[in-house]
């Protein structure tokens, strides 16, 4: 079992597959629009090797604190969750299945999704290794709003595309 995992405020953070290798984790510093901040960003990336025509699954995951309120946020090429709980505001995101077709050619067979991140079946036509990314982003304050959203933008940008 690979497991990549992010320590973050409102809980670790975890991009697992039965098979494949945890890639590097490490801080991320993406700019932000003047006026936005993070106190801090953590990207990380699994990488699974497909057999042609094989299927792989792929969770990835936020174990919640208790309390938190949690929703989904999808842009282009990313798939999120906005947290906020107790003076924190985050997210946790990584690339979507639309992002992993068009570069990589992997094709979703199923998926479920929960209030706290997605299931995936992931089939790829040929022999190859994808390197999938995720990251969490979180910020301090009273604002939760602008927090999350510059957690979000955070997340987006620090990713690969």
């Amino acid at each position: 079992m690979a497991e990549a995992r992010i320590d973050a405020p409102f809980g670790p953070v975890t991009l697992s597959s039965p098979v494949g290798a945890v890639g590097p984790i490490g801080p991320a510093h993406p700019e932000l629009p003047e006026g936005l901040s993070v106190d801090a960003c953590v990207t990380g990336e699994i990488e699974i090797a497909f057999g042609a025509g094989e299927v792989i699954e792929l969770v990835f995951a936020a174990e919640l604190e208790r309390g938190v309120r949690c929703t989904t946020d999808d842009g282009e090429f990313f798939a999120a969750w906005l947290v906020e709980t107790k003076g924190v505001a985050g997210c946790f995101g990584f690339r979507d299945v639309d992002w992993l077709q068009h570069k990589h050619d992997v094709e979703m067979v199923s998926f479920a999704n929960s209030k706290a991140g997605t299931t995936l079946r992931l089939r790829s036509p040929r022999t190859q290794v994808v390197r999938i990314p995720f990251g969490a982003a979180w910020t301090t304050g009273p604002d939760m709003d602008a927090g999350t959203t510059a957690a979000a933008l955070a997340v987006d940008r620090a990713l690969p595309t």
